[in-house]
């Protein structure tokens, strides 16, 4: 709704996903790739064209490793230019 409403809907957004700590490192970043591939599917059916995609992995936190943070860590974020 926000990128509709500035008339940010080509090209203004890059999608970032994030993982947890848990495993190994490359699945990580694969898997948070994936996650953000996910998000550009929705947001193109809602006509939001995305300039970039990436997978940080278990890069940049927002929550400690529990059970309770790595499900926190799992996220995607849209950065808006």
């Amino acid at each position: 709704d926000y990128l509709k409403r500035t008339n940010k809907t080509m090209d203004s957004a890059v999608l970032v996903g994030f993982g947890d700590a848990k495993g190994d490192t490359a699945r990580t970043e694969l898997l948070s790739k994936l996650r953000a591939m996910a998000v550009r599917r929705e947001l193109s059916r809602g006509g939001i064209l995305v300039r970039d995609i990436n997978g940080l992995g278990d890069q940049l936190p927002v929550a400690s490793n529990s059970e309770a943070g790595r499900i926190k860590n799992r996220r995607v974020e849209v950065w808006v230019y």
